[in-house]
């Protein structure tokens, strides 16, 4: 029999159907709109959600601390805890660290004689210094001595801990919560590296920390001698240290460091070769240590293992010559590797003007040796800057180009017989400014003209100097307009009378220049002995 019954259409959907069918289609939409408001959210709160984060650490481990009945005091005895094996003796020079140091292992040794002669040293000590100078070494060093200390008065090695802080730790802990750790440990030393890290400054810094540290290195327990609790710290930007930290019963003694001394390399250097059991008579140390002022330890340890990767992979043993090369790519960035043809007419500018440079700093009997001249890449110098500075530089879109670049080509590199600070006479300062002009008048000279293509900003440099020796050390904005004036006029006769003399000096040497140019395309780099030696010639 026939029913009356609705056909229905599979896979025709209703009104519920079209709905869900139109959700699942937006459904990734949504969820993308979740997360970018999400995201967007945690962006704005995360500030926020560190502190919390942060202070809710804080409270927790004070609960575990008075759980457990006490302080919790793992966190600062296992991480932090330095067991150091030098001693001062393993430190070449810092003479005036060791003897302020040595005042901290001499009052731990008997702190009540020194309290009653009112000689009790300061809280703090500020080490201060250019990076890889030796304070973290002198540190541990200091570590070393108040275990050596220990041992030979007979006492147990741990009774007096040395503790090393990082910057990390301080802002997770928070310097209340490590004060209180180092006083449950006392007698102990902390020490804290990279202080400046720590933003302690009134203006733009962490004045929370700040609190915490003024506050706690001046409430330290004074009465009892045997639990006396000294603080070091280092830092390579004192600037950056709030000036109240700086006074006396904080950070009230500070210890400047600075590179070593041209002898304290030489000492290093042959502590070093000792070391490695090698024929000392085979090396001529003075040659290179005159080469390496302003270098540290770490610079000469780096430039030793050079040396000896290279003696293990050419299978001979250390000498003098690859102590020359490792110093080259090491300390000078002279990168022996060329990646790049550079065209023969470029190459042609380039050895016009450094041989001219180097040969003028020869014939003009500048004080300080020349170390080499050379036509391969080097690393430049890359110069610190703020993103402040980097967003509000004048000329960051002009120069972006320039700043990012890392290698420039060819060089002269200069030493000094002495070390030296840099006080020079009027004479010494004019062959300076004429050996800077030299590089063009010898591109004139062996080229026949010179486009200030390469390194043009010398010319500017040596303008500097003869305005320095015009000038007289006056400041330019504080003369009247026709004073100012008359000086400059004068600096620049000068400058055009050095750019002249220099060059009627390399014209009467020039087969010599072009004898240096030639071995140096084809050796790329020579030492100054090579070319004093073919000038002589």
């Amino acid at each position: 029999p026939q029913t009356n019954q609705k056909t229905v259409i599979r896979g025709t959907p209703g009104l519920l159907g079209l709905v869900s069918k139109y959700l699942t289609e937006k459904a990734w939409s949504l969820r993308f709109v979740e997360g970018a408001a999400l995201g967007y959210n945690t962006y704005l709160w995360y500030p926020e959600i560190l502190k919390i984060s942060s202070y809710l650490g804080k409270k927790g481990r004070a609960l575990i601390g008075k759980l457990k009945g006490g302080i919790e005091r793992t966190a600062i005895e296992e991480e932090q805890r330095v067991t150091a094996q030098i001693t001062f003796d393993d430190v070449v020079g810092l003479d005036h660290a060791k003897q302020v140091l040595a005042e901290i292992v001499n009052y731990l040794r008997d702190p009540e004689r020194y309290d009653l002669l009112g000689m009790t040293p300061e809280k703090g000590f500020l080490l201060c210094g250019p990076s890889r100078t030796g304070k973290s070494y002198i540190a541990e060093a200091l570590a070393g001595e108040i275990r050596h200390m220990q041992k030979e008065a007979g006492r147990d090695e741990n009774d007096i801990r040395f503790y090393s802080i990082d910057a990390e730790k301080i802002i997770t802990m928070g310097m209340k919560t490590i004060f209180e750790l180092a006083e449950a440990c006392a007698p102990c030393v902390l020490f804290i590296d990279e202080i400046d890290l720590l933003g302690l400054q009134r203006a733009d810094g962490n004045r929370e920390l700040l609190g915490q540290f003024l506050s706690g290195l001046s409430g330290f327990q004074k009465n009892n001698p045997r639990k006396k609790v000294i603080v070091i710290a280092a830092t390579n930007k004192p600037e950056n240290i709030d000036e109240a930290l700086r006074k006396s019963g904080r950070f009230g003694k500070i210890i400047r460091f600075d590179y070593p001394t041209k002898q304290e390399r030489k000492e290093y250097m042959l502590r070093k070769l000792t070391g490695l059991a090698v024929n000392l008579k085979n090396f001529d140390l003075d040659a290179i240590v005159d080469q390496t002022e302003h270098c540290t330890f770490e610079d000469l340890n780096k430039m030793l293992s050079c040396a000896l990767l290279k003696a293990k992979i050419l299978g001979r043993p250390l000498n003098q010559q690859l102590l020359l090369i490792a110093f080259q790519e090491e300390i000078l960035s002279i990168i022996n590797q060329e990646t790049r043809l550079i065209p023969e007419s470029e190459r042609d500018i380039l050895v016009a003007h450094v041989v001219g440079q180097a040969c003028a700093h020869l014939l003009l009997g500048c004080s300080a040796p020349l170390n080499c001249v050379t036509i391969r890449s080097v690393g430049r110098h890359i110069v610190e800057k703020t993103v402040f500075e980097r967003l509000n530089s004048k000329k960051q879109e002009a120069d972006s180009t320039v700043t990012q670049t890392t290698i420039e080509y060819g060089g002269v590199f200069v030493g000094s017989a002495q070390d030296s600070i840099n006080l020079t006479q009027r004479e010494e300062w004019i062959n300076k400014a004429k050996t800077l002009l030299a590089g063009n008048s010898a591109e004139k000279i062996l080229l026949g003209s010179c486009g200030y293509s390469y390194k043009p900003e010398q010319r500017q440099q040596a303008f500097d100097i003869i305005k320095r020796i015009v000038f007289g050390g006056l400041e330019l904005n504080d003369l009247s307009k026709q004073t100012k004036e008359q000086l400059l006029k004068e600096a620049f006769d000068l400058l055009v009378q050095c750019e002249q003399e220099v060059e009627t000096l390399l014209t009467e040497h020039k087969n010599a220049l072009n004898i240096v140019a030639e071995q140096l395309k084809k050796q790329l780099t020579l030492s100054g002995k090579q070319v004093a030696a073919l000038l002589n010639k």
